[in-house]
């Protein structure tokens, strides 16, 4: 089926989460370096990525929240000449990690096509609502998004049909006519079927699940989704 409509997860598929705490860690040292002993971007990189967890709060995670994680990790694991209180790491982080995205390889041209296409464009990502919208402003497609649906603000999240039927309909397409292309195989990719998208699965940032029937298309970088469209 040819899409009307492309729906898209944010983080590790319209952006790169790693490069993007990467580019934030580049802030931090540049604003907190000559508080802290000697310390590299690769060691502040490294701290945020293991509380990060590719934007999912690991299970055996001591705290509530990402952005508590990653202020208190900091504050409390790198070698500070002058400390700082854990509650202004992560009020540093909810303030400028969103503007630090960089976005998926390819993430542009695709966009770019997409319009060219007269395919509409959509977001749905689970998260908050300030930072999904902050993070999409720092793209420079941000202007060809069409929609955009937190699960914050819609009171769902991620798996639940309710949210892809209500991107689709923001958009003006019936989910039947909708594609979906996100990383992780459950939120995403069953999520988007269940809801009667047709589902990409956007390979190498999370392992498929052990039992769960293969996904009928997928991809390993965002510049082979037009070859898909158009064997349709």
């Amino acid at each position: 089926m040819y899409p009307r409509a492309i729906l898209f997860d944010l983080d590790n598929t319209l952006t790169h989460r790693a490069l993007s705490i990467r580019r934030y860690a580049e802030r931090f040292l540049a604003e907190f370096g000559e508080h802290i002993r000697p310390a590299t971007l690769d060691d502040i990189t490294h701290l945020i990525l293991r509380e990060d967890s590719g934007g999912y709060l690991s299970p055996q995670s001591a705290f509530s929240s990402i952005r508590e994680a990653v202020g208190h990790t900091l504050a409390n694991q790198l070698p500070w000449r002058v400390p700082q209180p854990a509650e202004v790491l992560v009020e540093h982080w909810v303030s400028h990690f969103p503007a630090a995205a960089v976005p998926m390889p390819g993430a542009a041209a695709l966009i770019q096509a997409l319009e060219h296409r007269h395919i509409k464009v959509g977001i749905v990502s689970n998260g908050a609502e300030h930072s999904r919208r902050k993070t999409i402003a720092a793209l420079p497609f941000a202007q060809s998004v069409g929609t955009v649906v937190s699960s914050q603000a819609f009171g769902t999240a991620k798996p639940a049909r309710e949210i892809f039927h209500e991107a689709a309909a923001r958009l003006g397409v019936l989910p039947e006519h909708c594609w979906f292309v996100g990383d992780h195989p459950l939120n995403d990719y069953q999520g988007a079927k269940a809801a009667g998208m047709y589902a990409v699965w956007f390979q190498g940032f999370h392992q498929w699940p052990a039992g769960l029937a293969p996904a009928q298309d997928t991809i390993k970088s965002l510049d082979e989704l037009p070859a898909l469209i158009a064997k349709r």
